[in-house]
């Protein structure tokens, strides 16, 4: 079960890396004029929900109370 939710929450992680990658990607061609400021919400209030609901199973897979070696 410990290998079960480890796994899952190494691809939570992962997810949320390359969310965090695809946020700084979007607002650093915001800076650049590359995009408008109207795009640019509207991409990422479109993946925003997505990273919250990640950020969410991942605090709940795994509570800070579960220790690390047995």
């Amino acid at each position: 079960m410990e290998s079960v939710v480890f796994i899952f929450s190494l691809i939570d992680c992962c997810a949320l890396i390359f969310l965090s990658v695809y946020f700084i990607i979007t607002l650093s061609d915001l800076e650049c004029d590359y995009i408008n400021a109207r795009s640019c919400c509207s991409k990422l209030n479109k993946v925003s929900d997505y990273s919250l609901h990640l950020l969410g199973f991942n605090r709940s897979a795994c509570p800070c109370q579960v220790p690390v070696c047995q």
